[in-house]
Order: structure tokens, then sequence, then C-alpha cells
């Protein structure tokens, strides 16, 4: 499960990483960067808890009602 979490995360830093390389620097002037990285670690982090979270509840659910 944490595997799976990992690997969604993971993506997600890199395509984040990749759209933030093309904002104009206009976008990072009117933008303090506390908030960016604030949004880039907790999001992403609250992303994978949520994914594991999910993974996790689904197989639960397939292994519940195939028993």
């Amino acid at each position: 499960m944490n595997f799976a979490g990992l690997r969604v995360v993971a993506d997600l830093r890199e395509k984040l990483y990749n759209h933030l390389q093309d904002l104009s620097l206009s976008f990072f002037t009117k933008m303090p960067t506390g908030i960016l990285i604030s949004r880039i670690t907790n999001d992403v982090n609250l992303i994978q808890a949520s994914v594991s979270n999910v993974v996790t509840g689904l197989l639960k659910d397939v292994f519940t009602s195939s028993a």
C-alpha cells in the first residue's frame, strides 16, 4: 500500500515541478515562497495519505466481500 502511495506522490511531485518550471517570473514575484513550499509539501503529503487509505480500504472491501 505504501508503494502505491509513494508512486502516486512521486508522479504528482514530478508534474508539479514541471508545472512550476513553466510559470512566469511574475508569478513567483507575487506569490510568497513560504506559501509555495507549504502547499507543495503539505498538500502532496495529504494526497499520499489519502491514496494509501483508499487503496487499503479497497483491498479490505475486496477481501471482506469475497469471504
